[in-house]
């Protein structure tokens, strides 16, 4: 998960970014709740692929808590 925190806080850097993949990361609950923390940096964002990771209910939580701030996200 250090490495998806390391993500969140660059994600700054790329107001404009429209896709992000994150799958096979073995990305946790940490990290996509660090991720998911950083979405508002991210507006445009309109793909987010999470595919074959290791988040579980309380990651999938953090993650539809935080959906409202990319109002362009149109695939998960």
């Amino acid at each position: 998960d250090d490495g998806a925190t390391a993500v969140a806080q660059a994600l700054h850097l790329v107001p404009r970014l429209e896709q992000l993949d994150l799958c096979s990361n073995s990305l946790g609950d940490d990290g996509v709740t660090a991720v998911a923390q950083a979405f508002h940096m991210v507006p445009k964002l309109e793909e987010l692929d999470l595919y074959y990771n290791e988040i579980t209910g309380a990651g999938a939580s953090s993650l539809a808590q935080a959906l409202t701030s990319v109002p362009n996200l149109k695939e998960v």
